[in-house]
């Protein structure tokens, strides 16, 4: 329908607080922050406990320090548990 409006100029228009209150604006925006600072947790948690792993398997051989693979792999599978951890702490509605 609107082919020729490019998808950033779009924001312009959602983001606009033309028909809201000043209250619902900054609720919003506070949830808003809340949910980048949730997205910003999950994002450095995967970086965090999927660095050593993928350090592991670039620069040395699983085979040389099966021990330290093994403890690699569960920091690796602990995040996902974290993933739920975080999302249920940082989110209004699980509470």
């Amino acid at each position: 329908m609107h082919e020729d409006i490019c998808p950033s100029c779009l924001l312009l228009f959602v983001d606009s607080p033309c028909s809201a209150g000043n209250e619902t604006v900054q609720r919003l925006s506070r949830r808003d922050l809340r949910m980048t600072w949730t997205l910003f947790l999950i994002c450095f948690s995967y970086y965090l406990f999927v660095m050593p792993i993928t350090m592991m398997n670039m620069f040395s051989s699983s085979a040389l320090y099966p021990q330290l693979d093994l403890c690699f792999c569960c920091i690796n599978y602990l995040q996902y548990s974290l993933n739920f951890v975080i999302y249920a702490l940082r989110s209004e509605q699980y509470r």
